[in-house]
């Protein structure tokens, strides 16, 4: 029977314990120390069942519009398949700075104030990473989307939870959020405070 050939230098000793794997060693500890995203758990499981509607990381259950798919199709056989402004095409920031202000009545200038991302959290990480200093804090409602934490604390900030309650439809009460900042406060996330004249309609 053919032995192993041992490659270690003359005179030293093998570690008693396997090394852990490159990957474990080479993460940061922040990232090691998140926890798992139990949507995306959810959402792989459901993916295994045919007669399951994941709600789960909020897709819908219908396929994208036609006349969007063919408008995706058109711009690739146009030759749009090249890198825009990191901020997205003027065009489109047109556009959206056009529909804010039809629908909510505020007006971004497109050139220097609209960023165009993938998706909201991506928006949110961005927002984040821009503006905090390792240990400020971020206040965020309880229960809140599981992306965010994480996102605070990969831009080096501090999660400070505030709790809500089925009962008051998870608005935020002001007390609370008041109670909850601190000097080193940075942000907190976009949830409606509980106006205390809404039972009686002076909202």
């Amino acid at each position: 029977m053919t032995r192993p050939i041992d490659y270690s230098l003359p005179g030293s000793r093998r570690p008693r314990h396997p090394a852990p794997p490159l990957a474990e060693r080479a993460m940061a500890k922040r990232i090691r120390d998140l926890a798992p995203s139990g949507i995306r758990r959810f959402f792989d499981i459901a993916a295994t069942m045919d007669d399951v509607i994941s709600l789960g990381i909020g897709e819908p259950d219908f396929d994208t519009a036609p006349q969007v798919v063919e408008a995706g199709v058109e711009a690739l056989r146009r030759g749009r398949t090249h890198y825009t402004s990191n901020y997205g095409t003027i065009e489109l920031r047109t556009a959206l700075a056009d529909h804010l202000d039809t629908r909510y009545g505020v007006r971004y200038d497109p050139e220097t104030e609209i960023l165009i991302t993938v998706g909201a959290s991506e928006a949110v990480d961005l927002a984040l990473r821009a503006t905090c200093d390792p240990g400020d804090e971020v206040i965020l409602h309880e229960p809140s989307y599981v992306a965010y934490p994480a996102a605070v604390i990969l831009a080096g900030g501090t999660p400070v939870f505030v709790p809500t309650r089925d009962e008051d439809d998870f608005a935020l009460e002001p007390e609370l959020v008041e109670a909850a900042i601190t000097p080193r406060t940075k942000a907190l996330t976009g949830r409606r405070a509980r106006c205390r004249g809404c039972a009686s309609g002076r909202c």
